[in-house]
């Protein structure tokens, strides 16, 4: 995975360097290493904010509230989860098909 890091670095791509940053991000959720999930998460969020590219904005708020999740500070997952949620709704891919009573938070 470095080496796709290092490859969108090269190529100047931030979208590709938010995306690497996403999926560095990804493997410590499973780890439960939640100072790689956040690190990685908030650069990719960085990035994307930079880059206008609000589409992956939500992923970015979903990986940051794993971290939060692991850490066990749960007020600031789920803040994380609902703003996620929200930017899923907004700009799509991955929650904008279903209906809104699917995402509701409790």
């Amino acid at each position: 995975m470095s080496e796709g890091r290092f490859v969108a670095a090269e190529s100047r791509s931030l979208y590709g360097l938010a995306n690497a940053h996403l999926l560095f991000a990804s493997v410590p959720v499973f780890r439960g290493k939640p100072e790689d999930i956040l690190s990685h998460a908030r650069e990719a969020m960085r990035l994307c904010e930079e880059r206008q590219v609000p589409f992956l904005l939500g992923v970015c708020w979903m990986m940051e509230g794993y971290g939060h999740y692991y850490q066990e500070d749960f007020r600031a997952a789920r803040e994380c989860a609902e703003r996620a949620i929200q930017l899923m709704l907004e700009h799509g891919p991955a929650l904008s098909s279903l209906p809104p009573t699917h995402c509701q938070v409790l």
